[in-house]
Order: structure tokens, then sequence, then C-alpha cells
């Protein structure tokens, strides 16, 4: 399971919508016409950080309750957190884009932060990667893999395996050919086999987790499949050797119980 959506009250959907597509780089995802339960009119306003699972509903206050609430939803205490890969980018844009900093960057044990406050008024952290969050080193060797991969430079790709290393596609659902492929030869044929299932495929790295043994890569995924306009995020699960060789590569169609298997 994952949470969908968390409501935020706001007085303007334009306005709201203008921060935090325009200023924090949140995608719109739905802007329609909907009722009260009552049956006045409204918008069902939904936006969504990139690759993000979780949207913010921005709910135009409605009465003298809500309007109280605008900018109060927390009690004056910061109540979202927007974790970033890099944190000067993210704020010295965001800041040149206008967006109100009430506390200067600082570092911490989880990572660098800085407070700003939203459109409403609402208090967030504006986070940077944890520390050594990508830092490990078997996390080095899956991503000088997956850049080689990107580079389509096969002799350091296939440098990275061991030779019965194992592509186990059995985590993504509606895959439709043979699911797990040993070897590096019926793995790359089974790689070459999901590239060709999709068109316009593409896949951007989000962040990343080490456990013993296992690296983790979270993905934004998008492409088309059967007709479809397919934009999910994604999770690569690579296991790897004392020597730091990829034994398995596994694509989870599922990222929370992609983690939970990180870390069993």
């Amino acid at each position: 399971m994952h949470l969908e959506q968390i409501a935020l009250i706001v007085d303007d959907y334009d306005a709201a919508i203008d921060f935090y597509v325009g200023k924090l780089g949140f995608e719109l995802v739905e802007d329609s016409a909907a009722l009260t339960n009552d049956g006045r009119p409204k918008r069902w306003v939904v936006v969504r950080p990139p690759g993000a699972a979780t949207g913010l509903l921005l709910a135009r206050a409605d009465g003298d309750d809500q309007q109280a609430a605008v900018g109060n939803q927390f009690a004056g205490r910061v109540g979202l957190f927007l974790r970033v890969d890099d944190f000067r980018e993210a704020y010295g844009r965001m800041r040149a884009a206008g967006v109100e900093f009430v506390s200067e960057p600082r570092d911490e044990p989880y990572g660098s932060v800085a407070i700003f406050v939203d459109v409403a008024g609402n208090r967030w952290d504006l986070l940077g990667p944890r520390p050594g969050a990508a830092s490990g080193a078997l996390t080095a060797t899956v991503l000088r893999s997956w850049d080689a991969w990107e580079q389509r430079d096969m002799d350091t790709v296939v440098a990275s395996f061991t030779p019965d290393v194992v592509h186990d596609l059995s985590h993504y659902e509606g895959w439709p050919h043979e699911a797990i492929n040993a070897g590096i030869g019926p793995a790359l044929d089974s790689l070459a086999a999901w590239m060709a299932w999709w068109r316009g495929y593409t896949q951007e790295l989000v962040d990343s987790d080490e456990a013993p043994g296992r690296v983790l890569l979270h993905l934004r995924h998008r492409g088309e499949r059967d007709g479809r306009a397919i934009d999910e995020r994604l999770a690569l699960l690579f296991y790897l050797d004392n020597t730091n060789r990829i034994t398995r590569w596994e694509p989870w169609s599922d990222p929370e119980a992609a983690t939970r298997a990180l870390h069993a």
C-alpha cells in the first residue's frame, strides 16, 4: 500500500498551482470540475513532485473553519518534507523563483535542510540526499553498471556481472515472457526483450538504498505499451557477491515490496 494523496487547504486554486508547479517544479496531475457534497461547483486539483507516488490535493477553503486552517494545518510546525537529489541546485532555483525561506541551510545527520513556506503559509523542510545514501561500494558498483547501460557500454555492463547472473522479472506485474533468465547471454537477451516490449522507453534515477549484499534503485519509468502511456515508479533490486559483482537483478513494479525485500 502507499499514501496516495494529502489534502492541503488553500485560498485559491490558480495561485496554488502557480506556486507548486511554477515555483517548486511539481507536475499538475489533475485539474477537473467537481461538486461539493451539497452540489456546489469546485475543482479537483492534484499536484505531485516528479517521480513521486504521493500527490497533494489542493482544496480551496470552504467556510469559516476551513478558511481559518489555511496555512495552519500543522499548527506552526514543519508538516511537509521535500527531499531532493541536489540540495544546492534546488535551494538556489527555489529562491530565484521567489520561494520564501525562513531558515538558512544547515547540515543535519539526516541531510542538508532549510525551511520554506508554501503559498498558504505551511512550513516545509527542503531536504538534501541522506548522507551516504549513494556512497557505499555496492551502490557505486551498481551505478557504474547503470551508467554504462545508459551509454550502451556493454563491455562494462558485462564486467559488472558474474557469469551466472540472473535477470528475474517475476516481480514485475504483466511481464509476458520467461521470468527467470540465468547466465550473461540469457540475461542480456531478456533485457533486450524488455526494451522491445516498450515504445519511447525512458527511466530516471530518483533515489537509491543499500543493505548488506543488496542495492535498490528507485526509478521513474515511462513509455508506451500496448497503446497505453505508462508513467510509474519502478524499483530495481540488485544482489552482489563479495567481489562486488552483480549476481542477480530484479525489476519490481511495487517499490514498497522491493524495499521490504532489500531489508529482509
